[in-house]
C-alpha cells in the first residue's frame, strides 16, 4: 500500500509540472505570434489635424496655395497631404495626420508647387513634441539650413492675462533671472513667463504670470493666480507675438507642487531653463510680501491658499525669515482682503468681492495665528485659539439667543433668591 500511494504521489507531481511547462510554453507561443503581427510603427497614439505657422516665408502678396504637408509613412512613401490656409501665415492640413510612436522615422516636410513646377521640398527631423494632447502647431522657417522647427506649440491656446486672487484661486511665484529666456522670437518680439495648467477635461489654461519689482534689491519676481486645486503645472517659454504666441519655446513641469515656496529657474544655462528649483527669498520688501499674503484666506481650510501649517510654515521660511521689511513697513502698506460679509457657513464666497483694508503686518499675524504658527519664528505654537467660527452667522445668532437665555435664566434666580432673602427677614 505503501509503494501505491508513492506512485500516485510521484504521478500528480508530474502531471502538475507537465500541465505547468505546457502553460508556459502556450503563453510564450502566444507571445511570440503576437509579437511578429505587430510591428513597432503600427503602435500609432491617435491622430489630429495639424497647424503650419509659414510666416516666416511668407510675402504679403505671395500666393498660399500648392502647399503640402509632407511626411514617410512606415514604409518610407512619402505622404502629401493639402494644406488649408487660415491666416497670419498658418496653415491647416486637410484631413489628420498619424502620429506614429517614437520607433517611426518622425519626420516631415513642405512641398509646394506652382504651375507644375516644383518650388519647396523641405524635410525636418523630428515632430516628437506633436505627439503630446497639448501640441498641434508647428512653426518652419523653410529658408533655413537647420532641420528643426522653430518651434512647436498649441492653436488656439487663448493665452490668458492674470487676474487676481480670490477665494477660488491659488498664487504660484517664480525668479527667473535667466536672461536668454528673455531673448526675442523670430517676429522681434520678447519669449514670457507662461503657466499651463489643467483643473480637469474643460479647464485648462495658458496664463501670462505678472511682474513685480523687490524694491530693495531691484529683482523681478513673477506670478500667477490658478485654481486652488490644480496641483500639477508646467512654467513654459512662449512667445508674446500677437499673431504667433502659440510657439512654446521650452516647457518645465511641475509634477507635484508644492504650497508656499518661490520656484526658481537655473539663471546660469544659457536658453535652458528647465531645471527648476525652489529657492528661499532674501530682502523681500512691504509691497512684495504683501503680494504674497493676499492670495491666502485668513480662514480658508484649503492648504493651497488657506491656514495649513505646512503651507503658512512655508511662508515664513520662504519670504518672512529674510524680509528686509520692517514691522513698521508691514504696517504702512494696505492690502485689501475679505470681509466677514464673504465668509458664510464656514467658507469664503469668491464672488463677494473683497471689501476689507488692512496691513500686511495685520494679514500676516491673522493667518499665523489661525494657522497656529508663530509670526516670529514660523514655528508651531504650543496653544491656538480659532476666532473662525466668528465668522459664521448662524452660529452667531445662536450665541445672541444663548446670551440671552443666559440673562433671562440669571434674573429670574436673583428674584427668588432675593424674595427669599426678604421672606426669611419677615418671620
Amino acid at each position: 500500500m505503501k509503494k501505491k500511494g508513492i506512485i500516485n504521489s510521484q504521478t500528480i507531481k508530474g502531471i502538475t509540472l507537465f500541465s505547468a511547462l505546457l502553460t508556459l510554453v502556450s503563453s510564450l507561443s502566444y507571445s511570440l505570434s503576437s509579437i511578429k503581427n505587430i510591428k513597432a510603427w503600427e503602435v500609432i497614439t491617435y491622430d489630429k489635424a495639424l497647424y503650419v505657422d509659414l510666416s516666416l516665408n511668407l510675402e504679403q502678396d505671395e500666393t498660399t496655395e500648392g502647399y503640402a504637408f509632407q511626411y514617410e509613412d512606415p514604409n518610407k512613401e512619402v505622404v502629401k497631404v493639402p494644406l488649408v490656409y487660415i491666416d497670419n501665415g498658418i496653415f491647416q492640413t486637410s484631413e489628420e495626420i498619424p502620429l506614429f510612436n517614437g520607433s517611426s522615422p518622425n519626420i516631415f516636410g513642405i512641398y509646394q508647387e506652382d504651375n507644375g513646377t516644383l518650388v519647396i521640398d523641405s524635410w525636418f527631423s523630428d515632430w516628437s513634441p506633436l505627439l503630446k494632447d497639448s501640441y498641434n502647431y508647428v512653426c518652419l522657417d523653410l529658408d533655413s539650413s537647420n532641420e528643426e522647427a522653430v518651434g512647436f506649440g498649441y492653436y488656439g491656446n487663448k493665452i490668458k492675462d492674470n487676474l487676481d486672487a480670490t477665494a477660488a484661486t491659488q498664487r504660484v511665484w517664480l525668479r527667473n533671472e535667466n536672461q536668454s529666456f528673455y531673448d526675442l522670437d523670430p517676429w522681434g518680439t520678447p519669449y514670457q513667463n507662461v503657466v499651463y495648467y489643467e483643473c480637469d477635461e474643460d479647464d485648462y489654461g495658458y496664463t501670462v504670470m505678472s511682474k513685480i519689482t523687490n524694491i530693495f534689491d531691484n529683482r523681478n519676481y513673477y506670478y500667477v493666480d490658478i485654481p486652488k486645486e490644480v496641483r500639477s503645472i508646467s512654467f513654459l517659454r512662449m512667445s508674446s507675438s500677437k499673431d504667433h504666441n502659440f510657439i512654446i519655446a521650452s516647457e518645465a513641469p511641475i509634477a507635484m507642487a508644492t504650497y508656499g515656496l518661490c520656484y526658481e529657474a537655473n539663471p546660469m544655462i544659457d536658453k535652458d531653463w528647465t531645471e527648476i528649483n525652489t529657492v528661499n527669498v532674501s530682502n523681500a520688501d512691504a509691497y512684495l510680501l504683501g503680494k504674497v499674503v493676499e492670495a491666502y484666506l485668513t480662514y480658508g481650510k484649503e492648504p493651497s491658499n488657506g491656514v495649513d501649517s505646512t503651507t503658512i510654515s512655508n511662508l515664513f521660511n520662504t519670504w518672512f525669515k529674510n524680509k528686509s521689511a520692517s514691522n513698521e513697513d508691514l504696517k504702512n502698506v494696505k492690502i485689501l482682503d475679505y470681509g466677514g460679509d464673504a465668509y458664510i457657513n464656514g467658507e469664503y464666497n469668491p464672488a463677494v468681492p473683497k471689501s476689507g483694508t488692512y496691513s500686511v503686518n495685520e494679514k500676516w499675524n491673522a493667518i499665523c495665528y489661525s494657522a497656529g504658527i508663530d509670526p516670529k519664528t514660523g514655528e508651531k505654537r504650543s496653544f491656538n485659539i480659532d476666532f473662525s467660527f466668528f465668522g459664521n452667522k448662524t452660529f452667531l445668532s445662536f450665541f445672541v439667543i444663548f446670551l440671552f437665555g443666559l440673562l433671562g435664566i440669571g434674573t429670574w434666580l436673583f428674584m427668588i433668591l432675593r424674595r427669599r432673602k426678604i421672606r426669611s427677614k419677615e418671620s
